[in-house]
């Protein structure tokens, strides 16, 4: 993956391009190359030591990759994003979320919590934290406007164009609330409250993640003015929407201070 990227590179280093690069690690099959796995003999679980050897051999691999770019003189002309699909699977029993709740198949802060890095030589701070919330339905409109390449006229876009907001031009934040919807799942997050709904079970679950990332306690009965609230943002998101066009296929559960919670996807 990492030659076919600099291959594509080289050949369109004269024109502007867009490259997206899916590495197929970490994730099963677990596999990596045997000197990376012998790196980590100390390991004496054969799966974690598996899974740690093919995150090293990815962080090489996008060494090389953006070493190209350096090398090319492209740095100052090329936006990087460096972002997790979601948060790691815990059930593979190849790593481990800490604190946070959940993992991937979930709308716990361990399933959509994830890794979001982005390199712009000369335009990007280096070595700055943005707080505000941010979603990878950001990397479209942000991509478009870095590239002048502008959006249909008339179509609603998902997301903001990032860049003002990390380099300080705009201080508010880029998002009031963000949206997830699966099935009878539905989750709606601000920058400080997080309500989670189970049409199927009837949970209702609401957190202040300024006060605890780590989604404890629930606070819905105590604070129903915050849950209507946010419940009403997610009816009205949810009515510019159409019904999604599949059904949700598998019913997944977490379990979180002795219950299981289900989600769907």
């Amino acid at each position: 993956i990492t030659e076919e990227s600099i291959s594509f590179i080289r050949n369109n280093r004269d024109q502007p391009f867009f490259l997206w690069v899916s590495y197929s690690a970490p994730h099963t099959p677990l596999q990596a190359p045997v000197e990376y796995v012998e790196k980590y003999s100390e390991i004496g679980d054969p799966v974690k030591r598996v899974y740690r050897a093919m995150i090293d051999n990815l962080d090489d691999n996008m060494g090389r990759l953006i070493k190209y770019i350096d090398r090319s003189g492209q740095a100052e002309n090329t936006l990087i994003f460096f972002i997790s699909d979601n948060g790691g699977a815990e059930y593979t029993l190849t790593t481990d979320n800490g604190r946070y709740e959940g993992g991937k198949n979930t709308e716990f802060e361990g399933g959509v919590k994830v890794p979001f890095i982005m390199r712009w030589t000369g335009t990007i701070p280096a070595g700055m934290r943005y707080d505000p919330m941010v979603s990878s339905l950001d990397i479209f409109p942000t991509s478009a406007q870095a590239a002048h390449a502008g959006t249909m006229p008339g179509r609603a876009i998902d997301g903001e164009n990032l860049v003002p907001y990390v380099t300080g031009s705009i201080d508010n934040p880029p998002h009031e609330y963000l949206f997830w919807k699966r099935g009878n799942s539905k989750v709606v997050r601000s920058n400080e409250w997080k309500l989670l709904i189970n049409d199927y079970s009837g949970d209702t679950l609401l957190y202040n993640l300024r006060e605890n990332k780590y989604e404890d306690p629930d606070l819905s009965a105590s604070r129903p003015g915050v849950t209507k609230e946010l419940n009403k943002a997610y009816r009205q998101w949810s009515a510019t929407h159409a019904p999604p066009a599949w059904p949700s296929v598998i019913y997944y559960f977490a379990e979180k201070d002795g219950k299981r919670y289900y989600f769907e996807q």
